[in-house]
């Protein structure tokens, strides 16, 4: 049997292995996906209703964003997006860290949010709907994530300190002005202090007791958008134990079509808290990739079974198991670092001169590059000889362990 066989043997036995095998909830967010993709209006945004739109066209984009997912689906909401401006603090905050993201100039919107702030009067300290609004706990919640990812001048302190005075009886947040606070309000509250926790780790305590009401005030028998929303709550805020109950639920009352209760809006929401608990969610794991060898982004896209000239972020790269491209043109390997799941490589008969950018990859256990430059710098690619059961046992052996430290590691860094 020679290497090429083998290889294709050892990427066969790869396929049974999730492509995250160590993230918990990846299979219930590409089935939730594959569901949200399916409601997509053919103008590129998703609800029915006019009114419901946009909100739920954001956070189906956001969903896909935070799942690592980049797909027609996405790329047809983020241009319904840049063609639909809005006027209102709230839809302006969510729409421009959604295309910030993307890639998109959102100084504007930047620069609309920050004018809409004016310490110097009285409720304007924070954000309302808009500059005609009373400042309000659930605007000023949902801007303030939004502009502490961005450069900005708006004072971020006030915004803080606002919120802080604003939580009912130590306990959750209103809606504005109410005298009782409302669950889905305090989540999101919830989630945008424990976004400012390194300016201001004061908003600790606030936090702690915004979770304690969610607790006691959000069940399992409570609508799952705000299931979804408590939880990814509590997990922003490093306790995944509130989060547990919520999570395990969730998991269990996904339907078989991929969704929550046949509900864009819900199922959106769900899928950004699973990925926040699998770590695909996170920033650094957005980030896009370099990639200068126009083949090689091509080979990993045709793998990934996207368009070949595509951007790559860190979570496309960590869903790239095997790579067939065997004669593709490739001479540098730079970004392919980032494919640290990689086992199995056929870069055979390319112009390669260097393996620097993969040397890391520990889960790279079958690498071919007969046909390469770098093979006659004295870098030994055979494969060991063995009786052919033996190298394909062998094989299987180190993907199986592979996959198991991994799946230890995650476990080690899960918040107690």
């Amino acid at each position: 049997m020679d290497a090429k066989s083998i290889a294709r043997i050892v990427a066969l036995l790869s396929c049974f292995i999730s492509p995250m095998a160590s993230a918990v909830y990846e299979t219930n967010n590409s089935l939730a996906s594959q569901w949200l993709e399916t409601q997509q209006n053919l103008d590129g945004s998703w609800g029915v209703v006019e009114d419901d739109k946009f909100i739920f066209t954001v956070e189906s984009v956001q969903a896909f964003i935070a799942a690592g997912i980049r797909n027609n689906a996405y790329y047809q909401g983020i241009t319904w997006l840049e063609n639909h401006s809005v006027d209102n603090a709230d839809y302006m905050a969510r729409r421009a860290l959604v295309l910030f993201i993307h890639g998109d100039d959102v100084n504007a919107a930047v620069g609309s949010l920050e004018s809409a702030q004016d310490t110097t009067k009285t409720g304007r300290l924070a954000w309302g709907l808009s500059s005609t609004y009373h400042q309000s706990p659930i605007d000023t919640a949902i801007v303030l994530p939004t502009l502490t990812s961005l450069i900005t001048s708006a004072n971020i302190q006030a915004a803080i300190d606002y919120l802080k005075t604003s939580q009912i009886n130590g306990a959750g947040w209103p809606v504005a002005l109410e005298s009782s606070s409302d669950a889905f309000t305090t989540a999101v509250v919830v989630k945008a202090l424990s976004s400012v926790q390194t300016i201001d780790p004061s908003v600790s305590t606030n936090i702690a007791n915004g979770l304690s009401q969610l607790s006691a005030s959000v069940t399992t028998a409570s609508p799952e958008y705000l299931q979804a929303v408590s939880a990814h709550a509590a997990v922003l805020a490093s306790n995944v134990v509130v989060a547990q109950p919520w999570l395990d639920n969730l998991a269990t009352t996904q339907l078989v079509n991929g969704s929550w209760s046949n509900q864009v809006y819900g199922t959106a929401l769900t899928i950004q808290v699973f990925a926040a608990i699998d770590g695909t969610a996170g920033i650094d794991n957005q980030t896009l990739v370099d990639i200068p060898d126009s083949n090689l982004r091509a080979a990993i896209n045709a793998q990934l079974g996207r368009n070949s000239m595509d951007n790559l972020s860190r979570n496309d790269l960590a869903r790239l198991i095997t790579l067939s491209a065997n004669g593709a043109g490739i001479v540098d390997l730079t970004g392919l670092e980032w494919a640290v799941n990689l086992t199995t490589a056929d870069l055979q008969n390319n112009n390669i001169n260097s393996t620097v950018p993969i040397d890391g990859l520990t889960n790279l256990t079958v690498l071919l590059l007969d046909g390469n430059p770098v093979v006659g710098d004295g870098i030994d690619e055979d494969i060991p000889t063995l009786p052919e059961w033996g190298v394909i046992l062998m094989a299987a052996l180190l993907l199986m362990s592979a996959v198991r430290r991994k799946r230890a590691d995650q476990l080690e860094q899960l918040p107690a």
